[in-house]
């Protein structure tokens, strides 16, 4: 049913989600607004959705090709303020996470999941240490410039066949090392 895509907006660890009072904060509501625009924008501009963001369903609502995630602020135990998030969260259908989910899950392997959300004959094939840099949390995103590069040599399996030229033109954050290190001291690595 072709191509999965997920757009994540990124917060800062520190935002707090619901002020005193239990109304969201005006960082969290931002973000919540970022993920609307980019909904309206997509179902608006769907000539530019198919050009740069091949894929056969191009629904962007019921039965979506794309899937939604807010990355913001800390952990809590506070019990309201979960099932105020949770509700939001489906509400808006888009997850929500906190930075110390994105660490634990980071934490918790050396070799990152050995999958993608590509799926077809050809990657099947793949080798295992491909599939695992596909999925590895440390790269950096890719240009606009270079996404477009991808999209203009785009085939009918595009994903598969441009994967080497992915993996080549990929950077990482200084974390990636940090990780590196780390899993070396701990006999992971």
């Amino acid at each position: 049913d072709g191509t999965m895509y997920e757009l994540i907006e990124i917060e800062s660890p520190h935002t707090v989600l619901f002020d005193k009072s239990g109304k969201p904060t005006a960082k969290f509501n931002a973000a919540l607004q970022q993920i609307r625009d980019w909904r309206r924008f997509l179902m608006h501009n769907k000539s530019i959705l198919h050009r740069m963001l091949p894929t056969i369903n191009t629904r962007i609502v019921s039965d979506s090709r794309f899937r939604f995630k807010i990355i913001i602020g800390r952990r809590t135990d506070d019990l309201e303020v979960l099932e105020k998030r949770r509700q939001i969260s489906e509400e808006v259908n888009i997850e929500i996470i906190s930075f110390d989910r994105l660490t634990e899950i980071a934490r918790n392997r050396s070799f990152f999941w050995n999958y993608s959300d590509i799926f077809s004959a050809e990657m099947d094939r793949l080798d295992p240490e491909k599939k695992n840099e596909l999925a590895n949390p440390f790269a950096q995103c890719i240009s606009d410039s270079q996404w477009k590069g991808f999209w203009k040599k785009k085939s009918f399996h595009f994903y598969p066949r441009m994967i080497d030229e992915i993996l080549r033109s990929r950077t990482y954050n200084s974390f990636f090392d940090e990780f590196r290190k780390q899993s070396q001291l701990v006999g992971m690595g």
